[in-house]
């Protein structure tokens, strides 16, 4: 009886296209709230954005680069703690989102 109501499960490149895809719908999100939204409102968010955005307002620094200085050592330590996978999606998602601010 339970049988029949379970889905079979994806094939592993489906189910990766997938989660590609949903990181990079997340990263176009992210960068046009950003960009549309909080820096031309100079509205400090929580964490690496928000330092961004208020080192703009106080010393004219580039957010995109206040933000990959930042990342940097945060991107290795994610790698570090949560593993491969977690690092190759976080790399397209910064790299999308690194086209969306230029």
């Amino acid at each position: 009886m339970i049988k029949k109501y379970r889905r079979e499960p994806m094939p592993p490149l489906l189910r990766q296209g997938i989660d590609y895809s949903y990181v990079l719908i997340g990263a176009l999100f992210v960068a046009l709230a950003f960009n549309l939204f909080l820096l031309p409102n100079e509205i400090a968010s929580g964490g690496v954005a928000g330092v961004s955005t208020i080192t703009k307002a106080l010393f004219d620094w580039e957010p995109s680069m206040v933000q990959w200085a930042m990342n940097i050592p945060l991107f290795f330590a994610g790698v570090w703690i949560l593993g491969k996978n977690f690092g190759a999606k976080t790399l397209v998602a910064l790299q999308f989102c690194r086209c969306l601010f230029i």
